[in-house]
């Protein structure tokens, strides 16, 4: 591998372990690298290895922002626009429909469950 090849890998696997929050073996498999040569790349070069405890946190961030939209969004319901093209005898006619899902009860139970324990173990201190 030229030193080229290998910084491109190198920039490629980083920002898929940014990305995507994947565990460091589940990157290696995505560019088909062994995880041996990612732990000799980070021990022969410390700003690769800094770069990649900084895409590791940005990787995590990632998936920590995805739950907790999705949390929110399960907790208050999400509302979206839905467009559908049809074209019939060489006429177009596009339809946009708004549609919503309701929050989630369940969810909202254990939240306030949640909520409630937590608010009570504040006041004790």
């Amino acid at each position: 591998m030229t030193k080229e090849d290998r910084d491109q890998a190198k920039d490629q696997f980083l920002e898929t372990l940014a990305e995507t929050g994947l565990p460091l073996k589940g990157a290696c498999k995505i560019h088909n690298l062994k995880a041996r040569t990612i732990r000799d790349w980070r021990k022969d070069d410390p700003i690769f290895d800094a770069a990649v405890i900084d895409a590791k946190e940005e990787g995590h961030q990632t998936i920590l922002n995805l739950a907790t939209e999705g949390l929110i969004q399960s907790l208050t319901g999400v509302e979206y626009t839905e467009t559908n093209t049809e074209t019939t005898e060489g006429r177009t006619v596009v339809t946009t429909t708004t549609k919503r899902i309701l929050p989630n009860p369940t969810l909202i139970a254990i939240f306030h469950t949640f909520k409630i324990r937590v608010r009570s173990r504040l006041t004790q201190f």
